[in-house]
């Protein structure tokens, strides 16, 4: 455990302050134009898959790819 690492209940400014960055980003996606690839697990429970797919679909860049896999069975054969 790393004791640096807060514990307690969220905090209302910090909450208020995520909702509002979360919105400016989901913004500003149809502003990203550079080549990128999106892989996504289906299961991953860190970052929600609709918003992978949100930034493959609002990004104006014309080199793109978003594929998403089901991880898990591979994760296992890597262990």
């Amino acid at each position: 455990m790393n004791p640096m690492r807060y514990r307690g209940k969220p905090r209302l400014g910090t909450v208020v302050e995520l909702l509002r960055v979360t919105d400016y980003v989901s913004d500003k996606l149809g502003d990203v134009r550079i080549p990128f690839i999106v892989l996504q697990g289906s299961a991953d429970v860190v970052t929600d898959p609709d918003g992978s797919r949100e930034l493959y679909e609002k990004a104006n860049s014309e080199d793109k790819t978003f594929m998403m896999h089901c991880l898990e069975r591979r994760m296992k054969m890597l262990r």
